[in-house]
This record gives C-alpha cells, sequence and structure tokens, in this order.
C-alpha cells in the first residue's frame, strides 16, 4: 500500500493537465498524417482483386461488407481531416465522438483480406479515451476539486493506454511460467534460439530472409534471454506510469526499446503504437517552450 501511494499522488496534477493540453494538440497533428497513411494503404488495396475482399469480425461485416466506393472512402477523408484540425480547438465531446468512429472505420480497411493486425489499436484506444477528458478548457480550470478531477481523468486516460502493454506483460509471464513449468521440453520466450525463431517467421511473412550478420547476432549468448526478461518486466509494470509522471518517463523510454527492438532483430514494427506512447507520455512541462501561463 505504501508503495502504491507513493506511485499515486496529487504532486503532479499541474504536470500532467499541462502535459495533455500538448498531448491532446500532437495527437491530432498525428491523426492527420495517419488519415494520408489509410489512403495510401486504400489505393494499395485497390489493386488487388475485389474476390479477395474478406472481412474477419462483425464489426467489418456490418461497416465494411465490401470494399469502399472511391466517393464514399474521401467523403470519410475529408470528414476525418476536418475533425482532426476542428477537435484542436473546440473540446466538445460530440466532435470527438465522430472523430473515432471515422477513425475506426478508416482503420477497418487494413483489417481485411483475410487479415487482421494489431497495428492502430494503440491508436484508436487514445482516440477513445480522450473522449472522457471534461471538455473545459484548462485556462477555465480554477477550483481546486476542478484540477484534481481532471487531473485524476487524465491519469486513467493514460493508464488505460498503457494497460494493454501490462496485459502483454501478465500473459508473456504467464505463458513462460506455464511452458517452464508443464511443458519444458518446448519452446518458450527465453529459449536459446527463441529470438532468433521469431526474427525469421516474422520475415518469411514478408517474403524477406534474415540477413547472415543477424543469424551470427542472435548467437550471442545470455543477451538475448536477458534482454527478453526485461522487455516483459517494463511492459507488466507499465499501468502504474500513467499514475506518476516520473514513472512515466521511464516507462516511455522502455516501451519505445521494445518497440526499437522488434523493428530491429524481430522485424516487427508498430510504428503507430511508438508515436502514440511518445504524443501521450513525453514530458512537455520540463521544456520552457511548452511552459503555460496556467498555474495550479
Amino acid at each position: 500500500m505504501r508503495f502504491l501511494k507513493k506511485i499515486i499522488n496529487n504532486n503532479d496534477n499541474d504536470k500532467f493537465i499541462i502535459d495533455y493540453y500538448y498531448t491532446d494538440f500532437f495527437l491530432r497533428i498525428f491523426s492527420i498524417f495517419w488519415i494520408f497513411y489509410v489512403v495510401y494503404c486504400y489505393h494499395i488495396n485497390a489493386s488487388r482483386p475485389e474476390s479477395l475482399y474478406e472481412p474477419i469480425i462483425w464489426l467489418q461485416r456490418v461497416l465494411m461488407p465490401k470494399p469502399p466506393s472511391v466517393f464514399l472512402f474521401y467523403t470519410l477523408v475529408v470528414l476525418s481531416l476536418g475533425l482532426s484540425l476542428y477537435t484542436i480547438k473546440s473540446k466538445k465531446i460530440i466532435y470527438r465522438i465522430i472523430l473515432f468512429s471515422l477513425l475506426l472505420w478508416l482503420n477497418m480497411i487494413k483489417w481485411n483480406y483475410n487479415f487482421f493486425s494489431h497495428v492502430g489499436h494503440l491508436f484508436l484506444i487514445a482516440h477513445f479515451f480522450t473522449i472522457c477528458v471534461p471538455s473545459t478548457k484548462i485556462n477555465n480550470i480554477s477550483k481546486p476539486e476542478d484540477v484534481t478531477y481532471y487531473a485524476k481523468t487524465i491519469k486513467w486516460i493514460n493508464a488505460g493506454i498503457l494497460v494493454t502493454y501490462t496485459m502483454a506483460g501478465i500473459w508473456k509471464f504467464g505463458a513462460l511460467f506455464y511452458k517452464l513449468i508443464f511443458r519444458p521440453k518446448d519452446i518458450n520466450w527465453i529459449s536459446e534460439d527463441a529470438v532468433e525463431l521469431n526474427a525469421i517467421v516474422s520475415a518469411k511473412i514478408w517474403d524477406e530472409s534474415v540477413s547472415e550478420f543477424m543469424l551470427n547476432l542472435y548467437e550471442t549468448p545470455f543477451i538475448w534471454e536477458i534482454s527478453t526478461i526485461l522487455i516483459f518486466a517494463f511492459q507488466l509494470i507499465a499501468v502504474l506510469g500513467g499514475f506518476n509522471k516520473k514513472l512515466s518517463v521511464l516507462i516511455l523510454i522502455s516501451l519505445l526499446v521494445f518497440h526499437i527492438y522488434n523493428i530491429i532483430f524481430i522485424n516487427t514494427s508498430f510504428y503507430t503504437a511508438s508515436f502514440v506512447l511518445l504524443i501521450f507520455l513525453f514530458p512537455y512541462h520540463q521544456f520552457t517552450f511548452f511552459k503555460l501561463k496556467y498555474k495550479v
């Protein structure tokens, strides 16, 4: 309990509020670039035979049962771009709900052709949780109870985003212990060749091969086992970073290292997730350029 009290406190309420002011702004700017990337994906998919189109989950079958027409697609793209810009200024919840719905629809374009990816999930979760932030502009917050409520909302939003990593850490440690205890002969996360096999499988998915240099690098003893355990540990405690500013910086660095590690060594790319983490956990309050006139 004492440990949790040290982690979860109200001493950083002003920092959470100041940081979120810029988080919300950069999330909407990033959304514009993300939408243009979806346009690129749409044109890539348009070159595929329509017979290969196959919605997987019920939401796709309801909202996108067949490839969207050019007119429908670009109509929603324009609306999404407009709302991304408009919600920088307007904090009204209704506009944010509409924007989230549009972004969810656009992201489903990548969830077809018998393919359902994790890509985009953190981005969509971030937009969903920002709906819950009070629509009051932070410069209008004056009462102490309003400051506390606003800061708590932001903390729980950050925790909601980071809990996805904690859940992954729980699952990975659980799967590791299960195999070590009940199926010790099976390959597991800390097996000698686990990282190498993961890299080879990921490369094959993209019709690529692992270089000879990387294959030799995978032969380095112990480093992969140790790095895997460290990554799992930081994932496990990630949710605590939602409530503590100092810890959130450590979690940000560790999760970015995790994603860079995956990109370089496992050939698994989560670029969007990395940007979302940077947007939400970056300590803007540390830089004079980002200071506000507002004081708690």
